[in-house]
């Protein structure tokens, strides 16, 4: 079972200390500006790796295209294999907002690049992962809120629209607003038991509480449940993923918050194998 611990966005947010500190091992940028961009520096670390990732509507196919012809430039999640990542909550108005079937055709197209180019089977490809059901921000108004209420509806429409998709892993975003492991544990349970045939990898993890040392607690004990898991193949933990008035902050003030001292002792009790 793969575990990597991923700052979303972090650019955005950290400086290049509080990055250090955290020293994270995989960087996912949602936008569409240099998520393809091979050479990324990430603050002179060169044990972040970066990670691809289908955006939105506003895609570029060429700059796909103009990978360097190695598997290299992909991140890892699973162990010792490149990685592409189908979508960002595609249901998500701020997210990649994409409907299933314009997710299904653009996942499709950028496989297909991605196989010619470095060959079938070289680069895992993760499906596109929506956000779960009780995500409060789906029911924002408009353009804002997500198309789907149900992750199991969003798939089952976006598999009806991608036949002949190629995916190495299912893939999903939980956000658990009270903490709560059974929940988590019944809705990662609910993927597997819909569409049983691939192994998931949780795209994105974040628990809001009453404290950080909840959120900390939480984080270690879905590590140790997701190691018994054999279809549970990895997570990310979402730590810079605002869930509520806590937040998942890692760092406050240069030092580590108490979910990232957890983040920290995580990263030392359950060492990934990670490519060069």
């Amino acid at each position: 079972m793969a575990r990597h611990l991923v700052i979303p966005s972090m650019l955005q947010l950290y400086d290049c200390n509080e990055i250090n500190l955290i020293s994270p091992e995989l960087l996912i940028n949602w936008g569409p500006d240099n998520r393809n961009d091979a050479t990324i520096n990430v603050c002179g670390n060169s044990n972040i790796k970066f990670a691809p990732t289908l955006w939105g509507r506003d895609f570029d196919v060429p700059q796909l295209s103009a990978l360097p012809n190695s598997p290299a430039p992909f991140g890892v999640f699973l162990e010792n294999e490149p990685n592409w990542f189908g979508a960002y909550s595609p249901d998500h108005g701020v997210g990649c907002n994409l409907t299933a079937q314009q997710c299904a055709s653009r996942y499709y197209t950028e496989t297909n690049i991605i196989n010619q180019k470095f060959g079938v089977g070289v680069v895992k490809l993760f499906t596109p992962s929506p956000v779960n059901p009780t995500y409060p921000k789906c029911s924002a108004p408009g353009q804002y809120g997500c198309t789907y209420q149900d992750q199991i509806a969003w798939f089952r429409d976006y598999f009806a629209a991608c036949p002949n998709c190629l995916h190495d892993a299912w893939a999903i975003n939980h956000h658990e607003y009270s903490c709560n492991l059974a929940t988590t544990q019944a809705n990662i349970q609910r993927l597997w038991n819909n569409f049983g045939t691939k192994n998931i990898f949780v795209g994105e993890l974040g628990c809001d509480g009453p404290s950080p040392e909840v959120q900390a607690q939480y984080l270690r004990d879905f590590t140790a449940w997701a190691y018994t898991q054999q279809y549970v193949v990895g997570f990310i933990w979402a730590g810079l993923n605002y869930v509520g008035s806590q937040g998942a902050q890692l760092v406050k003030n240069g030092q580590l918050t108490a979910v990232g001292q957890a983040f920290k002792q995580i990263q030392q009790q359950y060492p990934p194998k990670l490519t060069a």
